[in-house]
């Protein structure tokens, strides 16, 4: 073997190696251990799913949390035990392996997700103030104009058949809509 074909190999099997070892720590990375479950206050457990502090923090919107009492963390916790034990059973007999179910689940994120861009997209959008607006209608307003004919409506309200007529009378002959109503 040549010194370029040596170099060539040495360089893939260098690839490998750090590509491995990257893709070793990724993957360990993504899990957590037991150790760092518990070194996190533990609240309920339910067939090996447990609900730490962080899970607990995420049930609940951050302006209410730190205001929670005892009582109502154990409220909290016996609804997740109730609901983790609903969830599992649904697995366990395979209720989200139906198509329904299926579909629904992909509309709920597909809801979910086009709500959630949209929020933040809007969020970015700043809001005109009123000098601004002003000032992009003084510069636009061709756009602003109607084409069409403009109608102007106006009515007037009576208790009685007999107001209805004298009125309609009147402005048949020609008397002012507007200083008879």
């Amino acid at each position: 073997m040549n010194r370029l074909n040596i170099f060539f190999v040495w360089k893939r099997c260098f690839s490998y190696k750090v590509l491995i070892t990257i893709l070793t720590i990724i993957i360990f990375g993504c899990f957590k251990s037991r150790d760092d479950e518990i070194n996190e206050q533990i609240y309920a457990t339910v067939n090996g799913i447990y609900l730490t502090e962080s899970g607990l923090r995420a049930i609940v919107p951050k302006e209410f949390y730190e205001r929670l009492t005892p009582e109502h963390k154990r409220k909290i916790v016996e609804e997740w035990i109730n609901k983790e034990l609903l969830y599992q059973e649904a697995l366990r007999i395979g209720i989200d392996k139906e198509p329904e179910i299926q579909r629904l689940l992909l509309n709920s994120k597909q809801n979910l997700l086009s709500n959630e861009f949209l929020e933040r997209e809007l969020s970015n959008i700043k809001i005109p103030g009123e000098n601004e607006l002003k000032k992009y209608y003084e510069d636009n307003k061709e756009f602003f104009k109607l084409n069409a004919v403009e109608y102007r409506v106006r009515y007037a309200l009576f208790d009685n058949s007999k107001d209805a007529t004298s009125f309609f009378r009147k402005v048949k002959n020609s008397e002012s809509f507007s200083n008879l109503a």
